[in-house]
C-alpha cells in the first residue's frame, strides 16, 4: 500500500515550478510543449526546427500565398491554428477557405490600427513550438532534471509522513519506485504518436 502510494505521487505531472527549476532559459511554453508532447526524436525534432525557421520572419511581416502553402502541406496542425484564428475573427465565414483569403486577411482593433491575421497567429504560435525546441536541445538535462525531482519528492514525503526506516531500506525502495517510472516514462515516449500538437495550438491561438 505505502510503495503504491509513493509509486503514485511520482508519477503525477512535474508543475511549473519545479519545471523551470531544471534549466533557467526554460519558460511557461517550455513546460507546456513538454507536458503534452514529453521530447521529440531527432527526425521530428528537426522538423519543428523547420517549422520555426519558416515562421520566425512573419512575426511582424505579413506571408505570401505560397509561403503559406508550405505551411499547409508541410505542417497542418500550424496551418489549422491560423485557420481556426480566421474563424475566430470572422464568426459569419462559410465554406472552404483559400490562401488568398486568409493571407489577405486584416484585423482591425479599437485604436484603428491594423494588422495582417498571419503576423497575429504566427506571434502566438511561436513560443510554444520555441518551448519544443527547448525540450529537444536540452532533452539530457530534462530527463535527469525530472529523475531528480521525483527523487526530492520521495524523500519529502517520507520525511513529512515521519517515515522511519534504515537507510538501507529507504534507499532500495526510493531506487525501486525511480527505476519503475523511469520505465514508463521511457515506455511512453516510445509508444508516443509522432507528430507535431494539433489540438495544443488550436487552443493557444484562442487566448
Amino acid at each position: 500500500m505505502e510503495h503504491d502510494y509513493y509509486t503514485r505521487q511520482l508519477a503525477a505531472q512535474v508543475t511549473l515550478e519545479e519545471f523551470l527549476s531544471i534549466n533557467a532559459l526554460f519558460t511557461d511554453m517550455t513546460h507546456r510543449f513538454w507536458v503534452g508532447n514529453g521530447v521529440l526524436n531527432e527526425k521530428r525534432g528537426e522538423q519543428l526546427s523547420r517549422l520555426v525557421g519558416l515562421l520566425e520572419p512573419h512575426r511582424n511581416v505579413n506571408m505570401s500565398v505560397e509561403q503559406l502553402g508550405l505551411i499547409k502541406k508541410d505542417f497542418p496542425s500550424a496551418y489549422n491554428s491560423i485557420l481556426a484564428e480566421y474563424y475566430q475573427q470572422v464568426s459569419l465565414a462559410d465554406g472552404e477557405l483559400s490562401l488568398d483569403e486568409i493571407v489577405a486577411k486584416v484585423i482591425w482593433f479599437d485604436d484603428l490600427s491594423k494588422k495582417y491575421l498571419v503576423p497575429i497567429c504566427v506571434k502566438k504560435m511561436l513560443p510554444y513550438y520555441q518551448g519544443g525546441l527547448q525540450c529537444v536541445k536540452f532533452r539530457e538535462q530534462i530527463e535527469e532534471g525530472v529523475i531528480q525531482i521525483r527523487q526530492e519528492r520521495l524523500l519529502k514525503m517520507m520525511k513529512l509522513g515521519g517515515v522511519q526506516r534504515a537507510s538501507d531500506d529507504l534507499n532500495r525502495a526510493m531506487i525501486r519506485t525511480v527505476n519503475e517510472y523511469r520505465k514508463h516514462h521511457e515506455w511512453r515516449i516510445q509508444n508516443r504518436t509522432e507528430q507535431l500538437p494539433d489540438a495544443e495550438t488550436k487552443q493557444l491561438t484562442s487566448d
